[in-house]
């Protein structure tokens, strides 16, 4: 399944940093134009019936990388890792209960980061999702692991100390590909503190003026929390809050916007840029 055991990192291959509003490849202003691959850790979308879904195997990751290095594209986004809930029992995930992590699905991380050495191409990884998506689930399924209730994950302290426990296994974990920690290879890009945040209340039709100051205080903790573990990497926000406050928070390093082009169509409310 997994074909070559050992890949060789690049060596000539300097980590992205951020020097001002720039980011940099070594000496060179660093700048990329390209395309998600929400599927190349796990299916994202494709739920079969029975749920015999799998993780990708080495033909579909070089397939997805081959596509993207052919284009041009030097960076690619992945979707959030997945979470445990009742509802997708025998699907494979990354997180399957409290504090456990599922072996199988990050040697198939490993295996994605250690051929992107190969086809010069970066990742940024969003930890968690906002939403539920079937197949993937995310913050109220994590907080659901500790026997928490929904929107726990923002403010209780345990939950905090839970997805710590997540950021240090993942940040230090040694790719059994490579050979490399994690927090010392250069193919991660940017680590995201999660996928599209505003979600969380929007969709729920929670009231913002609660729910943001919330996600604020969170997103700055972790990304400290991140940066003390890691300060190679870049940290990228994900959205629900003020963004001055973001853009102003030293550890951070990427401002990011998802924009869809029938937003309105969708949810009856025009598109609004967060305001920054």
């Amino acid at each position: 399944l997994w074909g070559t055991n050992n890949l060789t990192p690049r060596k000539d291959w300097p980590i992205i940093v951020r020097k001002g509003d720039q980011l940099y490849e070594g000496n060179k202003v660093f700048r990329f134009l390209s395309f998600a691959a929400p599927n190349i850790q796990q299916n994202e979308s494709q739920i079969r019936k029975d749920r015999g879904n799998r993780f990708p195997d080495e033909y579909e990751i070089r397939d997805i990388l081959d596509a993207l290095q052919r284009m041009g594209g030097r960076v690619t986004r992945t979707f959030s890792l997945s979470v445990y809930s009742p509802d997708d029992s025998g699907m494979p995930l990354y997180i399957t209960a409290r504090r456990t992590y599922n072996e199988e699905a990050f040697r198939c991380l490993d295996r994605i980061i250690a051929l992107c050495h190969e086809y010069d191409v970066r990742l940024i990884i969003p930890f968690i999702a906002s939403q539920s998506f079937p197949g993937i689930r995310g913050i109220d399924e994590f907080s659901a692991l500790a026997g928490k209730p929904k929107g726990s994950f923002w403010t209780d302290p345990e939950q905090k100390e839970d997805f710590k426990h997540l950021l240090n296994y993942i940040l230090n974990r040694k790719n059994t590909v490579n050979g490399l920690l994690y927090k010392e290879d250069p193919a991660i890009l940017a680590w995201q503190l999660g996928n599209e945040f505003g979600s969380y209340y929007w969709d729920r039709g929670l009231d913002p003026k609660e729910w943001e100051p919330k996600i604020l205080a969170w997103s700055l903790e972790m990304a400290e929390y991140i940066k003390k573990l890691d300060p190679n990497h870049l940290v990228m926000e994900a959205g629900g809050c003020d963004k001055i406050a973001l853009i102003n928070d030293k550890n951070i390093d990427i401002i990011s916007e998802h924009l869809y082009e029938y937003w309105n169509k969708v949810s009856g409310k025009p598109w609004q840029l967060s305001p920054y």
